[in-house]
């Protein structure tokens, strides 16, 4: 793991309710699909044991733009690395008991790779139980990010750290997600 400082950025409660709202109802209509898993250990497609999710996916530049904003925003003021594209806005649902264990969002430091991971929590704090947001540390310890389960909160970090959304008991969680990549870092 490459080590850089600060570990994540957050914009606590940034985006109304209203655009919450919004984008909720526009992302409902897109084609649903299952969420699957990268290359990790082997893996690759639908492992529910890993991820069990419902995704859809954004094209729309306004989205792409207002949510890739914050990432380059964060990563200019504390990571400053070579970024050159943003992915499409997915959106991800998690029902009851649906989760995605630890992972990583890139998996290769020679290609053009993802570099800055971009979480937007779309859904009310009170709408949900579980499905919390963690990092896991090299030495297994997990840190928690409170602040992403309000509502419009904007979280960005480098894509190599490994972080997990534990089960949903209660509810249903939204968000948005996407990458901000660039030319390997070796």
């Amino acid at each position: 793991m490459i080590s850089v400082e600060p570990l994540w950025w957050c914009w606590e409660s940034e985006l109304p309710d209203s655009l919450c709202d919004s984008i909720i109802r526009e992302a409902l209509l897109e084609e649903p699909e299952e969420g699957s898993v990268g290359i990790t250990s082997g893996e690759h497609g639908i492992n529910k044991d890993t991820r069990d999710s419902v995704v859809r996916w954004l094209h729309q530049n306004w989205a792409i733009n207002l949510v890739s904003g914050y990432g380059h925003t964060a990563n200019y003021n504390a990571w400053n690395f070579n970024v050159d594209s943003c992915e499409n806005i997915q959106f991800t649902e998690y029902a009851i008991y649906q989760h995605y264990d630890f992972h990583m969002d890139t998996h290769s430091y020679t290609t053009p790779m993802r570099k800055v991971s971009i979480v937007v929590q779309l859904s009310h704090e009170d709408d949900f139980e579980g499905g919390d947001f963690e990092f896991e540390h090299p030495n297994k310890e997990t840190e928690p990010v409170p602040q992403l389960r309000k509502r419009g909160t904007v979280l960005v970090f480098p894509s190599w750290y490994r972080h997990r959304v534990t089960p949903v008991t209660k509810g249903t969680r939204y968000t948005l997600v996407t990458w901000l990549s660039g030319p390997a870092l070796v």
